[in-house]
Formats: C-alpha cells, structure tokens, sequence
C-alpha cells in the first residue's frame, strides 16, 4: 500500500510520530485526517492454485508434443521431449534442484517482463552440435562446459524451442522471445529474484542414442495474461453446478465451422518421413478406412468409417469420443 497524499499539518518539521496504521474509512489511526491510497500487487510472488497448475501443465504437455516434432525436422535426427512434471515454486527452490552442469540459455520476451532460461544435459547439448556440424548421433566428446562455438551453434536449437514454446501461447498474447545470454551454471543467473514464482517445466531430452535431462524455467508473471484468462474461464465454467454449455450453443449456434477428417497413415521414422517427396507412395494399413477421427479445432469428437453415399465421399460415424 502506497500513500500518496498526507495532509500538509502532518508533515510539519517536530510533529510526532505518525501511526503507521490507515483504518477501513482511510482515516490515519489517531487523527481525523483522510489518506489517499494506491494499492498495488507484487507480481513476483503471485500464487497458482492447483486446478490452474493443471490446466498450465496440459498445454505445456501439449507444446512438448510438437517440439518434439519440429527439433526432430530441425536437427533430421530422432528427438525424444518429454515432460515429466511441471511445478510453481519460488526461483531460490527450483534454482537450488538444478543440475549444475547444465548449459543454460537465457531468454526475455520483448512484451513480457523479467528472464527464463532453457537447460539441458551438457552431453545432450554436445549431441545436438554434433548433427548439427554434419556428425552422427553416437557418443559426443567429453566435456563438462560448451565451448564459445559449441553454444553459439546450440543457441540455434534453444531459438526452436523458444519459437514453440511462443507459439504455445499465441493465441493469448504475443511476444518474440529471445536469447541474450548462455550460463555455464545456474548459480550465475541473477535475473530473478530469490522469491520471484517461476513454473519449472522439467523434461527428458534424448538426442538419438544420447539421454539427459532438461527444464524449462520462467517466470509466472511472463504469461500472466494468460493465468488470468484460465482463472477467468474456471470461474465462469459452471453456474449453479450447471455447465453454461447451452447458453454458449445459443449464442454462437449458427456460426458456420469447418470440421476435419484424418485417417491414421500408421507409423514411420523420422528418417522416413524426411525422404518423402512427391510422387513417393505411401502403403495404408488394411483398417485405415475404418478409424477416422472427425476432429473440430484439434480436438476430436466422432470415429468413423469412410463410404460412399450417394455418389459422393462419406464418413458414417460409429463412436463419439467427446462431449460437444
């Protein structure tokens, strides 16, 4: 709480000591002189409740999903991301549970206030330089630190990962992250304050043959908008224990939408995707006709089976997956 207007006779030079307590009407405990207040908010400690840590933790399973993918096409070499938990903590906690050797890239989002950092296993990032020179995935030289080359060809893997991690949250807020700043260890980051909340993302990173481990690390207020909006959407979820599902069908009802339909190809490589060009043929497993998916906004609602009805292409559903 700030003061930002005391009356002149309390400020007169000898005058005694003034109470520090402003009560409920805005009168100075002792006087009858009104103070004028502004509140403000520490930014730094805000505190997620457990269902929006929830909700925080499926989209960020979600975005490793796709980094998965992109570092794969990035790099031509089979990357597995996983997420294996995420957690709110105080930055003097998480910075205390990192490995040491990490290497560390640090970030700032131009929109967004205070620093983050990726991190991974040094020998996972050796891994990765190592494609990224043209070598294999075999067993990277020994070496506890990258060198001043080594981390600036890494930088370009971090940017991918900045660049997903950006579009996991584009639909909320924009920004353009990007690395100032590589760290050889964790205790020489001094962006964050010891009590600044931060989400700690922490990852399994295997580069081809080579497993490590990594994290992810800002702070909550980087995406604050976006907490508020999931806090927003959880408070007005429910109405008298009622989903608002059919008030929201008989506004937006008659808007017109564009679903998809997808059949499962099976699974190839990585290696194999990459050499695929036009004209190559891909083989469909025997049942492929018989399990597609109808899917609205990346979320899927119906199986079915393909057809023809009428004369034209159709899907006959046979299973709905989820609740419109």
């Amino acid at each position: 709480m700030k003061e930002i207007n005391r009356p002149a006779s309390l400020r007169k030079k000898g005058q005694a000591r003034l109470s520090p307590v402003i009560k409920a009407g805005g009168h100075r405990l002792g006087t009858e002189d009104r103070v004028e207040i502004e509140d403000y908010t520490l930014g730094d400690c805000r505190e997620l409740s457990a269902i929006v840590l929830e909700a925080l933790q499926q989209r960020h399973k979600e975005m490793f999903i796709a980094l998965e993918s992109r570092l794969s096409m990035f790099l031509k070499a089979e990357v597995c991301l996983e997420l294996e938990g995420l957690f709110a903590a105080k930055y003097r906690k998480v910075a205390g549970e990192i490995d040491d050797s990490f290497h560390l890239s640090l970030f700032r989002a131009d929109s967004a206030t205070g620093a983050g950092f990726f991190g991974c296993s040094t020998n996972v990032a050796l891994a990765a330089v190592n494609v990224l020179l043209g070598g294999g995935t075999g067993s990277p030289k020994e070496g506890q630190h990258l060198t001043k080359i080594e981390a600036d060809l890494f930088d370009e893997v971090s940017c991918e990962i900045l660049e997903g991690w950006r579009n996991a949250w584009q639909a909320d807020m924009e920004f353009d992250p990007q690395v100032f700043q590589q760290q050889k260890s964790v205790k020489n980051v001094t962006q964050c304050d010891g009590l600044t909340a931060v989400l700690h993302a922490k990852l399994s990173f295997k580069i081809g043959e080579i497993e490590g481990s990594g994290c992810l690390v800002y702070p909550v207020h980087m995406i604050d908008s976006v907490v508020r909006r999931i806090e927003a959407s959880l408070a007005s979820g429910t109405k008298d224990g009622r989903s608002l599902a059919g008030q929201w069908s008989a506004v937006y009802g008659n808007v017109p939408v564009r679903p998809e339909v997808r059949i499962d190809a099976g699974r190839m490589t990585v290696r194999e995707f990459l050499a695929l060009k036009p004209g190559a043929i891909v083989p469909l497993r025997n049942e492929a006709m018989e399990s597609a998916c109808m899917s609205l906004a990346g979320t899927e609602f119906f199986c079915g089976t393909y057809g023809v009805d009428g004369g034209r292409l159709a899907l006959s559903l046979t299973n709905k997956l989820k609740d419109l």
